[in-house]
């Protein structure tokens, strides 16, 4: 991992799985409300958990758990977190102007966006969003103070929940239909729009000297099927959690990754980054509040 993206250590032929994450080791909004849903229920002026955006659930976990130091059971992925966030409403070029719509010369901005951007386009898209991330500033200044002053066990700063809310919305996956959450390693990735998106596969595990995977053709995208046989992995032995999210016939559910471009897997070469796509289609604005700029 160099700058927070990832690059191979040897040359992997197309089709080899770049990550494959069991998902009892993502930090979701089930954890979140399975930890401290009951610390929030029944307290005055405090919502309960589950009645907040799935984002904000997640990142009062988040935040909770990094006051945690290392005896956070998601200590090492944590601690591997950028110690800034990314997204536009904790940049400084928005807070040294007050979020001043005006005051904002476009070269200051013009690096976050796409050279096919006019400078008329790309101030337009700036006036829409600052009122946006100013909001966002406002909100979560308010959640950390009502739990700084409600929930003062949880040790939550302003700061604390600025950096976990910026560290969910710019690499949480799914939706809050579905499941939500980190899922460690894969979020490391930088973007890239030909690039694949994460899916989900069933590993059938046995446990012994080591951790056996068998990796179905039916559990694989349709790009995957020409180049990968029926498959088996060895990993080293991980210590699960329980058998809670194990399926009824075995297997554990995941996230893969391959190394795709378009509807084709690819090759890597030694040292050469590994990428994927965060999105197919998302609103510029979207972009900047999430990511820091437009994909």
């Amino acid at each position: 991992i160099r700058d927070h993206g990832v690059v191979t250590t040897s040359d992997l032929a197309p089709g080899t799985p770049l990550f494959i994450v069991p998902e009892h080791l993502y930090i979701t909004c089930e954890d979140a409300r399975r930890i401290l849903g009951l610390t929030f229920k029944f307290r005055r002026h405090v919502p309960d958990l589950d009645q907040l955006p799935y984002a904000l659930q997640l990142a009062i976990l988040v935040a909770a758990e990094r006051t945690k130091g290392a005896t956070s059971r998601w200590y090492p992925y944590l601690n591997s977190l950028p110690q800034q966030p990314c997204n536009i409403w904790a940049n400084t070029i928005l807070t040294d102007n007050d979020g001043n719509v005006d005051d904002i010369d476009y070269e200051a901005i013009a690096h976050l966006f796409p050279s096919s951007l006019s400078s008329e386009e790309v101030l337009r898209i700036w006036s829409r969003v600052v009122p946006e991330a100013m909001r966002i500033r406002r909100d979560l200044t308010t959640v950390a103070s009502i739990i700084k002053d409600k929930i003062p066990s949880l040790g939550i700063t302003k700061e604390n929940l600025f950096w976990a809310y910026g560290m969910v919305t710019s690499r949480a996956f799914g939706n809050e239909d579905d499941e939500f959450g980190l899922a460690p390693g894969i979020d490391m990735m930088n973007h890239r729009s030909s690039s694949g998106c994460p899916f989900p596969v069933n590993f059938q595990m046995e446990f012994g000297p080591a951790t056996m995977v068998s990796l179905s053709r039916d559990s694989l995208p349709k790009c995957a099927l020409p180049s990968i046989p029926d498959t088996q992995y060895f990993l080293q032995r991980v210590k699960f959690r329980g058998h809670d999210r194990q399926g009824d016939d075995g297997n554990w559910p995941c996230a893969c990754v391959l190394a795709q471009d378009g509807d084709d897997t690819i090759a890597l070469l030694q040292n050469e980054e590994a990428m994927l796509s965060y999105a197919s289609t998302m609103s510029p604005e979207k972009s900047l509040l999430n990511f820091g700029f437009v994909l």
